[in-house]
């Protein structure tokens, strides 16, 4: 209560994580005069933790390990808590879903080869010069810890999940981010079916095979 903590912007999923931390642990910003700073991106975010300027910040869970081992706690983590939330996806009109659906499909693809490539052991210097140029790490132990911790945590399979759009959209319209989205059903905006095809095709489980 009455502390600062540092998001990327108002409707960003560094707020919306940071608003789902807060009602899993039963606070409420204006009731509990929780102060949300639009900082920036995680590299900016961490400075200010690092600094003082604010008191907590929501990450990317790669980045677990390389706080706790500067001496900060985690108060939330939502993989572990098994909190539902939608941190991330592919957002795609249905007019072009419809227009061009091999496109999407190419590129739902290339997510999912993504996703396989960071797992891959093989890749694993490649993997850790990304994480260590896009989230300015330094020092080869820190990259070490959240090449671990991204591995760990970050699903094979990279589907949506209904009840995580249904966190997000309770929390947009509950902190007025889109007061809109209370009008809204997660079956309403979310399709499974591409995610479902590349699974029961046995797409995604090739990417594992061999290694």
């Amino acid at each position: 209560k009455g502390k600062k903590v540092a998001i990327g912007t108002p409707s960003g999923s560094a707020a919306l994580a940071t608003y789902v931390a807060l009602d899993y642990l039963g606070l409420v910003p204006k009731r509990d005069n929780v102060v949300l700073l639009q900082v920036g991106g995680v590299p900016e975010r961490m400075a200010a933790l690092r600094a003082g300027t604010v008191e907590a910040t929501s990450l990317s869970p790669e980045l677990g390990q390389v706080v706790t081992a500067e001496g900060y706690r985690v108060l939330v983590d939502t993989g572990k808590e098994n909190v539902p939330f939608q941190s991330s996806g592919l957002v795609i009109s249905r007019k072009l879903i419809k227009s061009d659906p091999q496109l999407i499909e190419n590129i739902t693809k290339a997510i999912v080869e993504g996703v396989a490539f960071i797992h891959n052991p093989s890749n694993k210097k490649t993997v850790e010069r990304i994480i260590a140029k896009y989230l300015r790490l330094d020092k080869p132990d820190r990259v070490e810890k959240a090449y671990q911790d991204l591995r760990q945590k970050l699903p094979r399979k990279p589907c949506p999940t209904l009840q995580g759009v249904a966190s997000v959209l309770k929390l947009m319209a509950q902190h007025g981010i889109n007061p809109k989205a209370s009008q809204l059903k997660p079956e309403n905006v979310v399709d499974m079916s591409l995610c479902k095809k590349l699974d029961e095709n046995g797409f995604m489980d090739r990417l594992y095979q061999g290694w």
